[in-house]
């Protein structure tokens, strides 16, 4: 099986840059990751509207998961984002034979 890629997001008040060092042990362990520039938190003032911070997304997850299972990491602003997102992404839990 192979292993997950992670998508870890960063806060209102943070960039992608937060994440170097998790990124560097994610990439250490031999898992790949993406990470993402929410486009309202570069703004200043930051926008309101998050539509641009789900559609960035949702797309970038649902290009990866035909073919490998997605970790999100949510920090911050970026939990309700994401929660909005990833709604309806999710796969049916996988069943025990027996």
């Amino acid at each position: 099986m192979t292993k997950p890629v992670f998508i870890p997001l960063h806060g209102a008040w943070h960039s992608p840059r937060c994440w170097t060092h998790v990124v560097t042990l994610f990439d250490q362990s031999g898992y790949s990751s993406v990470v993402l520039s929410l486009p309202s938190t570069s703004s200043s003032p930051p926008t309101p509207v998050w539509s641009q911070e789900i559609h960035t997304i949702r797309t970038t997850v649902s290009e990866l998961i035909p073919e490998r299972d997605v970790d999100v990491v949510l920090h911050s602003f970026s939990g309700i984002t994401g929660g909005t997102a990833l709604e309806g992404l999710d796969r049916a839990p996988a069943h025990p034979k027996g």
